[in-house]
């Protein structure tokens, strides 16, 4: 994939890196780094679920990895499994900004309307709960 996003000059975002099935998911990401520094616009994420062992596996290669968005399954997973990593307020800033200001900041380029998603400040378009 990166190869071929280099070859065409094409932005890349790889979605889910755990389930490409990689068994060396650190040296994934130094791939993914080495293509950035050598100029290819790549973004990548991981999902986020409750099973046992994405949260001891996932959940710490997501917060560990500068840039890597966090995604999560749609039904709730994700706030199950980052919970017990947010009890220090900067992890959870952390989290929150890989959760809505990372994926927005990859996609505004395309869709303007996402510059004012993502972001906490007034006149932004903003869903808080």
């Amino acid at each position: 994939m990166l190869r071929a996003a280099g070859l065409l000059g094409t932005p890349l975002h790889i979605v889910d890196l755990m389930a490409w099935g990689w068994e060396d998911p650190a040296g994934a990401l130094a791939r993914i780094d080495s293509a950035r520094t050598e100029g290819l616009d790549v973004t990548v994420d991981v999902r986020l679920t409750p099973r046992a062992d994405a949260v001891r596996r996932d959940v710490p290669l997501g917060l560990s990895h500068p840039g890597m968005i966090l995604a999560g399954d749609g039904g709730g997973g994700f706030l199950r499994a980052s919970a017990p990593h947010l009890a220090d307020p900067r992890a959870l800033a952390d989290v929150l900004s890989r959760v809505t200001l990372l994926p927005a900041r990859r996609l505004e380029g395309m869709a303007p309307v996402l510059q004012e998603k993502g972001r906490i400040r007034p006149g932004a378009a903003a869903d808080l709960l």
